[in-house]
């Protein structure tokens, strides 16, 4: 349904693709499910093909009225080893990047294609002769085929105001090309990103990211002010977060979410240690849920952690993390100054070992609120260890024990907790069937000042 919504949300200009519900539905309503799956296919196929067109259209149009999208003075370099700066008029265009040797004369000395135009970012560099005028360049070499030029830019200022732009054009001409190659549909959001020059927030979730715009979101790097990236359901893998990885460092984010993608803890440790490169007092929250990552990526994010003192929320539910992993995560958090009010390790592999570590860190610790580690397999050894922790623990109101494996005795030395300690307001342990009935747990029930919000008895053979 995705890609129905993106057709239908394509804000062009020039000619509107309408998807009419009520005709497709009678279209298919009598046929059998294969045949309205290949129905509902090709006309998926068709408004794909109706949307690639229309983007051609616009920008054979913009093209055709030689639109400029830039223009001024820059000094360059023919190659590296030239000495001197030479200080030329740029015209970038939506196809070309060229320069002339002034502003009046009509006939360019050079035109650079942006379709596979390659940007990189080299090393500062000071100007020798004191009598120049600037003194100091930051240099991009601009590169395709056999054409090379260098370009010097008098300020970082300088330098956002035509890279951005340029690079916005040659991941556009790049991506549709790529598109025309496999055929697939034109992501708007991805075209939108490559239009925009200031985002604050970017969200790209609920849609696999497609091969051809794996590095989409390397356009980013240039936007300092992105506080906010999303990537939720994008079927991110190890090798496709790489050029994200890459540009993380250079950003200023609050809050990334990663969630229900496909990394491994390859993937995680090398987006976590980007993040945390140098100090980093901005990100605040890292939403790692419903991957694939084990205990490797807790050592990256143990040493991370001294980098990320404002990180408030971590969530790391869904995962493969065992025993080895929580502790590793739990020694950290013990030396870091980081106030996490929510612990989020439900759906892992935690056994009565892990549970003993989060037991002993919730007896010291004084900050978290809430406690979840729901479908783990945390037995009787395991639930006694976190209501000893508990104990004296003053801050903690929410434990979430859903679906462990914890039986009678486990329960009791959790209802004993609710005894003594007065801050504890909800403890869950629906789904552990090795609860059973009988005289044994009768004093559960038998507590005044609790409610039971959900009771099921279930017959057991």
């Amino acid at each position: 349904m995705y890609q129905w919504r993106d057709i239908h949300q394509a804000e062009l200009e020039e000619e509107k693709t309408e998807f009419n519900l009520e005709q497709v539905l009678k279209e298919i309503g009598s046929k059998e499910f294969e045949d309205q799956m290949d129905i509902l296919n090709n006309k998926l196929q068709g408004y794909n093909s109706n949307l690639q067109r229309i983007i051609k259209l616009k920008d054979s149009y913009l093209e055709l009225k030689d639109t400029v999208l830039k223009d001024g003075w820059l000094y360059m370099k023919a190659s590296k080893k030239q000495k001197e700066w030479v200080k030329r008029w740029f015209v970038l265009s939506t196809s070309t990047l060229n320069y002339y040797k002034d502003e009046k004369t009509p006939q360019h000395l050079c035109s650079c294609p942006l379709v596979d135009c390659q940007l990189v970012a080299l090393k500062a560099e000071k100007v020798e002769d004191p009598n120049f005028p600037v003194k100091k360049f930051f240099i991009t070499k601009v590169s395709v085929n056999d054409f090379t030029i260098y370009l010097g830019f008098a300020s970082l200022k300088e330098k956002s105001s035509w890279i951005i732009p340029l690079k916005n054009r040659v991941q556009h001409l790049t991506y549709l090309r790529a598109l025309e190659k496999t055929k697939a549909r034109p992501d708007t959001r991805i075209l939108s990103l490559f239009n925009t020059r200031e985002i604050k927030a970017c969200n790209l979730h609920d849609n696999p990211l497609p091969t051809e715009a794996v590095e989409a979101p390397g356009v980013l790097s240039l936007h300092e002010g992105l506080e906010s990236l999303s990537l939720v359901s994008s079927e991110l893998t190890d090798e496709q977060v790489k050029p994200l990885a890459e540009s993380l460092s250079k950003w200023k984010l609050k809050s990334l979410n990663l969630g229900h993608n496909k990394l491994t803890s390859e993937g995680a440790s090398s987006v976590i240690r980007s993040l945390a490169t140098a100090a980093n007092e901005f990100l605040t929250e890292i939403h790692l849920n419903d991957n694939r990552i084990d205990d490797a990526a807790m050592t990256a994010l143990a040493e991370s952690l001294p980098n990320l003192p404002n990180l408030k929320s971590l969530h790391l539910n869904n995962n493969k993390l065992g025993d080895k992993g929580v502790k590793i995560l739990l020694d950290a958090l013990a030396a870091a100054p980081n106030v996490i009010p929510v612990l989020h390790l439900s759906q892992n592999r935690i056994g009565d070992a892990g549970a003993a570590d989060i037991g002993a860190f919730l007896k010291s610790n004084k900050t978290a609120v809430s406690v979840h580690l729901a479908n783990n397999d945390i037995g009787d050894a395991g639930a006694e260890a976190i209501a000893s922790g508990l104990a004296d623990n003053g801050t903690v109101e929410e434990l979430d024990l859903t679906s462990n494996s914890i039986g009678n005795q486990g329960a009791l030395a959790l209802h004993g907790l609710l005894k003594g300690n007065k801050t504890i307001q909800t403890v869950n342990l629906s789904g552990n069937k090795r609860i059973k009935g009988g005289e044994t747990v009768a004093p559960i029930a038998n507590q005044n000042g609790f409610f039971f919000p959900s009771l099921i008895f279930t017959r057991y053979a």
